[in-house]
């Protein structure tokens, strides 16, 4: 094996392990209490990059303590996420004993000789094992009382059990006591191993100590379950599961985690000012009952552990191959022509992207394939049973591989992301399929509302060379003014349409304003023809206020005159476009040359949006993210992504930007979508000024 090959798989290989690091996060000790079942609870509220790791170092009690508490907990904390926290829990075995030390929290007028008399310690065991008490007591404070071994060796010898027993009465099923004692049915099961759905007359069960503080508990689905089916187990109505779960999906699959809400707490008592618990609950409450389904997506905040696999063709032989006869691009210090190479550099951005999200708090492994223009290595990749286990494909870029994953993806309801086609057919009848690039039939949309928004009182024109080439793109752009542009102010005509070979400029002059904007869409990519209406509509310029708005394509048409566009004010229509002078964009460019050594071309910026995008979208709303997608706007590097969907086909970004000439260079004039701010791990979710 060659070492450029050796050195690409090792890239391939080692990068996605690092993935997974998470950046450590100073934890803020909650002084928060509450007593549940006899036990005293710190109650914790996370915060955004806090783990489980963290928090037990920050309260000095075992992860396992925590774990025990809170039943169902995972690794993956959600930011606003309360937990319990036991106050008595020692974790240190070079300083203390687990039994030897219990805690107090001290209340007004108590003294150092009253805590003796109360726990039979002397004064000095009590100063030293509270480095002296220097400064007295103060209201509110936690303190050590070390235990006489008598107390120490009792409490090891009987340890508290975390559970009741419970008698069942007659016709009585698990699934009602799991939220009559606001636990999860799996933890009544895991107390009481071969327990069945239904209870027998008189069965003795265990029941768990440790209730939620949220206003639901989790359920795990097992194989045919069903919303409705859940429903009536639980006695209570479907759509409030679904109104919990906004983003799950028409058939559960198996293993998945649903939200089961919980009944309203009844209680004649005011809730106490300084209990988080309280005040969270009630609040979720609140918001459950009163959320659509777009506040419910913006609340959302996952924060799991997701899988994302990624299919790129690397040409491993072509590579070696070529650096083995370097004579073939000696004069190309970045030869992106050679394909390795180009989806190499948007691997490279996809990794930027993933070190940006990480610092955020995402929790990822990535799994690479080398995916060449093979239908059969696709079906190799696809006969992999890791690859059901994702929660995110993106990729093959082969038409025939794509399809074949496409059809993978439908089986197994996992997104799937084309970052390169721009064929319509590869969404319809499929919804899990995801289409970066925007289409053609979009652009009326994209161009009829910044004509709305910017050229309201404006005359509009619409023109091609002739009645005969073009048609259909030309047709479709009239058809959505006839529907959508809005109405001009002086009454009349909606817009004027002519064709210049045949009409030349008369309908122009004829009902063109003399003393407002005039905006004329040439519909056309004949690089003689845009000349010649260049040309003359610059010969009109000083009798009328003209705006000319163009195609993608005028932009690759090389000798068009700057001048003439430059005083015709000319707009285009186009799906990207790279502004060095954007501040997100100008540092990503410099971070790529310093860790690559090369300027990052059209592939490293589809990289890095792509996988900020899909990824953030997993961090906010989890594996099920699709019906959420309508509302996650998100403005990146150089595109827009604002993702829509028809019927039962997938989801299309139709986001077009508008682009102007003006002093001579391109200026992005399309109002900005979104744009969060992923450097800061506390609120990851705010929106910054573009």
């Amino acid at each position: 094996m060659k070492l450029a090959q050796v050195a690409v798989m090792l890239l391939i290989m080692l990068l996605p392990a690092a993935a997974m690091a998470q950046n450590g996060q100073e934890v803020v000790h909650s002084n928060i209490t509450e007593t549940i079942n006899g036990t005293e609870y710190y109650l914790h509220k996370v915060a955004g990059g806090e783990t489980l790791s963290a928090i037990s170092r920050a309260y000095h009690v075992t992860l396992d303590a925590i774990r025990n508490s809170n039943f169902g907990i995972s690794d993956g904390l959600q930011p606003g996420q309360i937990i319990k926290i036991p106050t008595g829990t020692v974790t240190n075995p070079q300083e203390e004993s687990p039994t030897s030390i219990r805690y107090h929290r001290v209340a007004a007028k108590e003294t150092i000789y009253s805590l003796t008399r109360q726990y039979h310690v002397s004064e000095e065991v009590l100063r030293k094992a509270n480095d002296g008490l220097v400064g007295g007591l103060v209201t509110g404070a936690m303190i050590k009382i070390p235990l006489p071994e008598t107390e120490a060796v009792a409490a090891q010898q009987k340890p508290e059990k975390n559970y009741f027993e419970y008698q069942a009465k007659s016709n009585e099923s698990v699934y009602p006591l799991a939220l009559r004692y606001r636990i999860s049915v799996d933890s009544i099961f895991g107390y009481n191993p071969g327990l069945g759905d239904d209870l027998e007359s008189g069965q003795i069960i265990r029941i768990p100590k440790t209730p939620t503080l949220a206003n639901f508990v989790t359920h795990r689905v097992k194989r045919n379950q069903s919303v409705n089916r859940l429903a009536r187990k639980y006695g209570i109505d479907a759509d409030a599961i679904v109104q919990i779960n906004p983003y799950i999906a028409r058939r559960l699959p198996e293993g998945q985690v649903l939200r089961i809400p919980l009944p309203v707490i009844r209680t004649q008592k005011e809730p106490a000012i300084d209990s988080l618990a309280t005040l969270e609950l009630e609040r979720l409450k609140h918001e459950a009952a009163t959320m659509s389904q777009e506040q419910s997506c913006h609340q959302m905040q996952m924060m799991g552990n997701y899988k994302v696999a990624l299919l790129l063709p690397f040409y491993f032989a072509t590579v070696d191959s070529v650096l083995a006869s370097p004579g073939n691009y000696i004069d190309d210090p970045n030869p992106r022509f050679i394909k390795s190479f180009a989806f190499i550099e948007y691997y490279e951005g996809f990794l930027m992207a993933l070190d940006s999200l990480k610092k955020a708090g995402l929790n990822v492994e990535v799994f690479v394939y080398d995916s060449p223009n093979s239908v059969a290595a696709t079906r190799k990749i696809i006969d992999n049973p890791e690859l059901q286990q994702m929660d995110l494909i993106i990729g093959p870029v082969y038409n025939k591989s794509f399809e074949l994953m496409a059809d993978f993806a439908r089986e197994h309801q996992i997104p799937l992301v084309n970052p390169f086609s721009v064929r319509e057919e590869i969404i319809v009848g499929n919804p899990y399929v995801f289409q970066v690039q925007p289409l053609p039939q979009d652009q009326p949309k994209a161009l009829t509302e910044y004509l709305n928004t910017h050229f309201a009182k404006a005359q509009i024109f619409i023109t091609k060379h002739n009645e005969y080439r073009d048609q259909q793109g030309f047709e479709n752009i009239r058809r959505y003014f006839n529907e959508h542009l809005s109405p001009r102010p002086t009454g009349g005509e909606l817009y004027h349409s002519f064709f210049y070979s045949r009409d030349s400029l008369r309908i122009f002059k004829r009902q063109a304003a003399e003393n407002s904007n005039n905006v004329m869409v040439a519909y056309t990519t004949n690089k003689v023809y845009i000349m010649e209406l260049l040309r003359a509509l610059n010969q009109l310029r000083d009798q009328y206020n003209i705006t000319l708005i163009g195609l993608p394509d005028w932009l690759a048409i090389e000798g068009l005159d700057l001048t003439y566009l430059n005083n015709l004010d000319v707009h285009y229509l186009v799906k990207d476009f790279t502004d060095m002078n954007d501040a997100a964009t100008r540092r990503f460019a410099e971070n790529f040359l310093n860790q690559y050594n090369t300027e990052p071309g059209e592939f490293a910026f589809s990289g890095y949006n792509t996988g900020i995008y899909f990824m953030s979208a997993l961090m906010k709303y989890g594996s099920s993210f699709m019906p959420c997608i309508q509302y996650f706007d998100m403005e990146l590097l150089n595109m827009g992504f604002n993702f829509e969907s028809d019927g039962d086909n997938g989801f299309r970004n139709n986001n077009w930007k508008v682009v102007r000439m003006s002093d001579y260079r391109l200026q992005n004039v399309t109002a900005p979508l979104p744009r969060y701010d992923f450097a800061r791990p506390v609120k990851p979710w705010l929106k910054s000024e573009r």
